[in-house]
């Protein structure tokens, strides 16, 4: 009973942490009718709007259960990195709505999304040596920030400064 507690309290966590990222990126975010990424020119398959809050909740949910698959394996010095990968990717995951929306740098948050790309891709590989599934949930996360890099970069290229 104790350790069924305590799966549920870490998984509690684990979507709390991932959820307030989302939170805090959303109150950054500013895409209304007269806000700067209104003005941007859009590439032609910019999806639109409404799409990414569906799509970053169900990715959210999976970034969760996979931050927990991680955590409740045996403590050992390879799960405390994979969980520190995996903070780094939230961390950047935030820095980057905050230097798209807040900063309004198109090529700051460029950087930022190749770094995030990339640490996400390698969450995806040392992680797959404690938990499979933590690995797979990631899958859907990856294609998707490698698309939003896409959409970035061509931001960038559209919108010279």
């Amino acid at each position: 009973m104790k350790e069924r507690r305590h799966a549920i309290l870490s998984f509690s966590v684990f979507l709390s942490i991932c959820f307030s990222v989302a939170l805090i990126g959303a109150l950054m975010t500013e895409i209304g009718e007269n806000s700067w990424f209104t003005g941007l020119q859009k590439p032609t398959f910019q999806p639109p709007n409404w799409i990414f809050g569906p799509v970053w909740t169900v990715l959210y949910i999976l970034i969760a259960i996979s931050g927990w698959l991680v955590y409740i394996q045996e403590r050992t010095p390879i799960r405390k990195f994979v969980l520190q990968v995996y903070a780094a990717q939230l961390i950047l995951n935030l820095l980057w709505t905050f230097l798209f929306f807040g900063l309004h740098s198109l090529i700051l948050s460029l950087v930022d999304i190749f770094i995030l790309v990339f640490t996400i891709f390698y969450y995806i590989v040392i992680s797959r040596n404690l938990s499979k599934w933590a690995a797979l949930l990631f899958v859907p996360y990856a294609i998707w920030v490698t698309f939003a890099a896409l959409l970035n970069l061509s931001l960038w290229m559209l919108n010279p400064v």
